[in-house]
């Protein structure tokens, strides 16, 4: 844990009310990664809030997680629940997983995205992550771990990712629709990654905004682009289209917004 951090409970509620749970972050020291809770999580954790189903019995893995704040969200929806995260982190994530009522309660365990997953593809029906996207080691470890827990399976991964840098979202997008061998496609905010893609890197109205994206491993017979998480989503589609909107022929380029699922 970093030097001069003061451990503080908080109190989370879903903007439902019907969701509440808690969970320990701490300030100071030379780096705040993973000892606080940033908006992407809180956007997460009222997504899944809002379709309980996609939680609610399913064995959920989440990874970067941090404070443990989507983790003890999903525990107390139904989920069967791993968190992981570097060892400095694991105690931060012991802590928010001993706190609250007993329906929040999860397991921990320490995961170092440059080797072998303890896990064999398919353990997990659901891997989720929160503004774990940013910089070169999504490209480099996250996806390569993502496809070893995934690859020949029906399981899906739901992540949400903070817009820091409009430049640096718009590549990661351009890099998940290059290399990620499965299938992947905007869940909401696609509104979000356009202004990314087009307007001036510096747009000052960006940050703080999220987008999430859903990822699946396999595709059905026929060519078509839903892939196995298809099945896991098709609840959000009759809520919400998992499609992204049309866009115009230019913005398509090399496939940084494409190719996708057009309506």
């Amino acid at each position: 844990m970093p030097a001069d951090t003061a451990a503080t409970v908080r109190t989370w509620r879903s903007f439902s009310g019907e969701v509440e749970v808690q969970f320990e972050e701490s300030f100071g020291g030379f780096s705040i990664t993973g000892f606080v809770v940033w908006e992407a999580a809180h956007q997460l954790s009222n997504f899944l809030c809002s379709h309980k189903l996609l939680v609610e019995g399913q064995r959920v893995l989440e990874l970067g997680a941090g404070c443990g704040l989507v983790s003890a969200v999903s525990a107390s929806l139904g989920a069967e629940v791993t968190a992981t995260d570097r060892a400095d982190i694991v105690p931060r994530l012991r802590c928010t997983a001993q706190l609250g009522k007993p329906a929040q309660r999860f397991e921990v365990a320490q995961l170092d995205w440059h080797a072998d997953p303890p896990w064999p593809a398919g353990h997990f029906d659901l891997i989720l992550g929160s503004d774990i996207t940013y910089g070169s080691h999504c490209h480099d470890d996250l996806l390569p771990l993502l496809w070893r827990l995934m690859v020949g399976s029906k399981t899906s991964a739901l992540l949400t990712h903070g817009v820091r840098s409009p430049e640096q979202t718009a590549l990661l997008w351009h890099q998940i629709l290059k290399d990620w061998p499965g299938t992947c496609w905007l869940l909401h905010d696609y509104e979000v990654l356009e202004r990314c893609h087009v307007q001036h890197k510096h747009d000052s109205d960006l940050p703080d905004k999220c987008i999430t994206f859903v990822l699946g491993a396999t595709r059905p017979a026929g060519g078509t682009l839903l892939g196995a998480a298809y099945e896991t989503f098709l609840m959000v589609s009759q809520e919400r289209p998992l499609v992204c909107p049309q866009p115009e022929p230019e913005l398509l380029g090399e496939g940084i917004l494409g190719p996708a699922l057009l309506a």
